[in-house]
């Protein structure tokens, strides 16, 4: 694959036009290609890190995924996108040491694990596998070894999600797989009650606060990369509800936005009887945090 296959799409329509060819639409035309071929030089500067090189190897597409136009989220424009994939992975490159970034791109790496009710649960962390990928890091729950949700998300600059904040993690992806429900509700009751998704969220917690990143966005419903009418109350449920219960307020960019670590809500507030199970589950959640974030700073890669 050549640098020229970039902007390839804008060639053909430049090629391939039936319309007239105005002054003004040739001039952004070739704008765009020049602004292409701009771009992946510098994404070509990230092959300078060895373990990237290495990875660019095995997965040819890899320097190229941020040109899909729904590429972590729908409405970034391409100078966007190239921003968030070569902000990521230049903080990867700054903050891991070589094992573990080599670790997490061709494996993946062990945060968190749990002997609870007979069961062994684990979280794991690794680069996501997808071609235009909803987030370039995914963090796996796992319940006897078989993967039964998954968050994905991305460090990028806080100016892209609309926050003031130099830099964020853009959370794009929550999923359950089908198929594993008697394992989901099994996992959920054994551990407190704390769901999945926000046992992952605090593993997100641990993460972020190793990288030094106090703030998450969460992308909605509507920017959802594989959303579609059909499904609309399910990606609702899953997305917008999920981060208004965590706390987040949606900003201008149609992006749920909140401060990490998540705000709780006083425990004065909470009903007589949920008291104690409320405590259980923060107490949880802040363990699996912290067992996270001392993970990662520990350097037992």
């Amino acid at each position: 694959m050549t640098v020229i296959n970039v902007f390839a799409g804008t060639q053909r329509d430049l090629v391939q036009r039936t319309a007239p060819w105005t002054p003004l639409w040739l001039a952004r035309g070739l704008w765009n290609v020049a602004r292409g071929f701009t771009l992946q030089l510098e994404m070509l500067r990230l092959l300078k890190v060895p373990a990237y090189a290495k990875f660019a190897r095995i997965h040819p597409k890899f320097l190229f995924r941020f040109n899909a136009d729904d590429y972590l989220a729908r409405g970034f424009t391409l100078a966007e996108r190239a921003a968030s994939f070569q902000h990521h992975y230049r903080k990867l490159q700054g903050t891991l040491p070589d094992a573990f970034l080599r670790r997490i791109l061709y494996d993946e790496a062990f945060l968190f694990e749990l002997q609870q009710a007979g069961c062994r649960f684990t979280i794991t962390l690794g680069t996501s596998r997808s071609v235009n990928s909803e987030g370039e890091l995914t963090l796996g729950f796992l319940v006897e070894g078989n993967a039964v949700f998954v968050l994905s998300f991305t460090i990028v600059p806080g100016a892209i999600a609309g926050s003031s904040a130099s830099e964020v993690v853009l959370v794009s992806r929550l999923q359950g797989f089908k198929g594993f429900y008697p394992e989901i509700r099994k996992a959920t009751k054994a551990l407190h009650e704390v769901s999945p998704g926000a046992l992952l969220v605090a593993a997100l917690q641990g993460f972020a606060e190793a990288f030094g990143v106090s703030e998450m966005v969460g992308v909605s419903t509507t920017r959802q990369t594989a959303f579609s009418e059909g499904w609309g109350p399910e990606f609702r449920e899953a997305y917008d509800d999920f981060f208004l219960h965590l706390g987040a307020e949606r900003n201008a960019a149609d992006l749920f936005v909140v401060p990490l670590p998540l705000p709780e809500r006083p425990l004065a507030e909470v009903k007589k009887g949920h008291k104690i199970r409320t405590k259980a589950k923060r107490a949880f959640k802040q363990r699996v945090a912290g067992e996270v974030c001392e993970f990662l700073r520990s350097g037992l890669i």
